[in-house]
Formats: structure tokens, sequence, C-alpha cells
């Protein structure tokens, strides 16, 4: 009869996930994964040299403080 439930087990809830989402995902969150790395070592280890003046100069103002107490820098010497 038309008005009668279909059985739980065919709700879409209850399916396998296809091996191409799996991939899909695995791709996503490697991709990522490259994408943070880059970020990382563009902006921490090479400082921003890569993407120009303007850039250097804002990642030292925002970490001034903290570069000049690792190197020690003293004003009044």
């Amino acid at each position: 009869m038309w008005w009668r439930q279909p059985p739980p087990s065919a709700s879409i809830y209850n399916q396998p996930v296809p091996a191409t989402s799996w991939i899909t995902l695995g791709a996503l969150a490697a991709s990522l994964l490259v994408l943070a790395g880059l970020a990382y070592w563009e902006l921490v280890i090479a400082e921003g040299a890569h993407l120009g003046q303007r850039v250097v100069v804002r990642l030292y103002d925002w970490t001034a403080q903290r570069y000049e107490s690792i190197k020690k820098f003293d004003a009044e010497y």
C-alpha cells in the first residue's frame, strides 16, 4: 500500500558511503595539509620574503617585540 512507511533499512543514513566519497575526502584533507604546510613555510620559516616588502614589514610589526627578545636587542646599548 502506498501509505506504508519504508522499512528502516531503506533510510539513506544506513547506506554505505561510496568509495569515491572517501577518496574525495582524502584528497581534500591532503590538499589542506599541503596548503597549511606551504603557508607555514612561507610565513614562519621564510618570513614572507617571497611575498614582498609589505608582507615582511607587516609580519615584523606583528612580532617585533618577540623578535627583539630573541635577538636580545637592547635599545639603550
